[in-house]
């Protein structure tokens, strides 16, 4: 297993906090509304990562059920981190061109992103919202 996702699953968002030399990362945390004040720190962090896309008539309610879970989140008094991954591929528009072969391999990419965002930005949980049989598995 990667080192770094491994130290992930152990510690989480404590990551963030182990002393002064991430004083930069919340301040970029602030930056972005992520946190307010470094109060916010001792809160625990969630991603939600979102798999929604304009290109698949499938993930049309995805945008929306990212959003009410993002507020819910918020409500309950976490750190809430919001991405949306972008590998999804629909078959039935891939179908008949060389586009279905991407079908397969865009797992792979799925899996990938959510690997590099939840090591690079720690957090205690994430959760997924997918949809098919592409996104899902990853």
């Amino acid at each position: 297993m990667n080192p770094g996702i491994e130290d992930v699953r152990k510690r989480g968002s404590q990551i963030l906090k182990d002393g002064a030399k991430m004083l930069p990362a919340a301040s970029l945390m602030k930056a972005a509304g992520f946190i307010r004040s470094l109060d916010d720190l001792s809160k625990p962090f969630v991603t939600i990562v979102n798999s929604y896309t304009t290109q698949i008539p499938g993930h049309a309610h995805l945008e929306k059920l990212g959003k009410v879970l993002w507020e819910e989140l918020l409500a309950l008094g976490f750190n809430v981190w919001y991405t949306n991954i972008g590998a999804a591929v629909d078959d039935g528009i891939a179908m008949g061109h060389f586009g279905m072969k991407y079908s397969l391999p865009s797992r792979e990419l799925i899996t990938d992103q959510i690997e590099t965002i939840v090591g690079a930005h720690p957090c205690d949980g994430w959760i997924g919202i997918g949809n098919c049989d592409k996104i899902v598995p990853a």
